[in-house]
């Protein structure tokens, strides 16, 4: 009997200093997280189908929306409860076009300079804000940026083809190319399209080419992809095996013929089900495997000193790694 005691309360002292540790670790990945956000602010527009509200719009806010510093949802109906704007009276895709324009012209006028970048994004992406955070940590707002997955353009009514960044998983726009955007290419018609018909990601391209804006090279620095614009199933799936959808290989700036690179630090993903959203949040964000330590940092200190002390160690390796792993 005494020997069951001491075993159950030694277990129980042994859980609690696991709990406690856990318990640091998110607080410093806590802190971590808002010196990144208070370095760098990111605006979310997210193009969206009202119709798209139960199945993907709600999944979303319940996720990784909510680690923007602020969004927006462009739909056809303005409603406050999911913090939705009236981008265009119509709704469907084929006006994608029009509700990003008017999506970013919003944010431009009633925000502008109280973000750094904008994040646009479609209402079955899931991103990694942190990853992305990290991937802008040193990057200048103020000169010109329009990152994500870089691919062409693959219909024969626009020849010759130009590249542009896939619009499904998303692009981060910095603030002085937004600026550009609103103020130079949205009012001048050679520039940007004035009808409200197209899709959103060829003709921001072609407004940002047509001002010698071109897309960035969002990879790391062993040139693997950050943004996916597939799920993550078939994603991982091609990390090892040919891909077959042009995405990855017809239509793709860099035309993989076998298998798709996959950054450690991924930062999107398209074609994410309301399940998989959920999915994704759970792993990423609740589980813990024993043994295995994050490859960013390791803690397992409960002493306040060192807490601070790797607090500040962190955010300078925040920035090297920033400045290093990234094109």
């Amino acid at each position: 009997m005494l020997i069951h005691q001491f075993k159950v309360k030694n277990l129980c002292q042994k859980t609690s200093l696991y709990l406690k540790i856990l318990r640091y670790s998110y607080r410093v990945h806590n802190e971590v997280v808002n010196i990144m956000k208070k370095k760098v602010r990111i605006f979310c527009v997210i193009l969206a189908g009202y119709k798209h509200k139960k199945s993907r719009i709600i999944p979303q806010l319940k996720t990784w929306v909510k680690r923007c510093d602020g969004y927006i949802y462009a739909t056809g109906v303005a409603d406050k409860t999911i913090n939705s704007i009236r981008a265009f009276s119509k709704d469907s895709y084929e006006y994608s076009y029009a509700k990003v324009r008017n999506g970013l012209k919003y944010v431009y006028k009633k925000y502008k300079d109280q973000y750094d970048f904008i994040l646009k994004s479609d209402s079955d992406a899931y991103i990694i804000m942190e990853n992305l955070r990290m991937y802008l940590h040193n990057r200048d707002p103020n000169e010109h940026l329009y990152a994500g997955y870089q691919m062409y353009t693959h219909t024969s009514k626009i020849n010759p083809k130009f590249p542009l960044n896939q619009g499904g998983v998303g692009y981060v726009l910095s603030r002085r190319t937004v600026k550009e955007l609103v103020e130079k290419g949205f009012k001048n018609g050679k520039i940007c399209l004035k009808r409200n018909d197209g899709f959103e990601d060829v003709e921001i391209a072609r407004c940002l080419k047509n001002m010698k804006i071109f897309p960035n090279d969002a990879r790391d620095y062993k040139n693997r992809e950050l943004f996916f614009p597939t799920d993550p199933i078939y994603a991982v799936n091609v990390r090892k095996n040919k891909p077959t959808h042009p995405y990855y290989r017809s239509w793709s700036v860099h035309m993989y013929e076998s298998k798709i690179p996959m950054s450690d630090f991924p930062i999107g993903f398209h074609w994410v089900s309301n399940g998989m959203m959920e999915a994704l949040e759970y792993l990423l964000y609740d589980v813990n495997i024993a043994g295995l330590q994050n490859k960013f940092f390791s803690l397992n200190d409960d002493d306040e000193d060192i807490y601070n002390d790797k607090i500040k160690y962190s955010s300078e390796i925040l920035s090297i790694f920033s400045e290093n792993y990234f094109k």
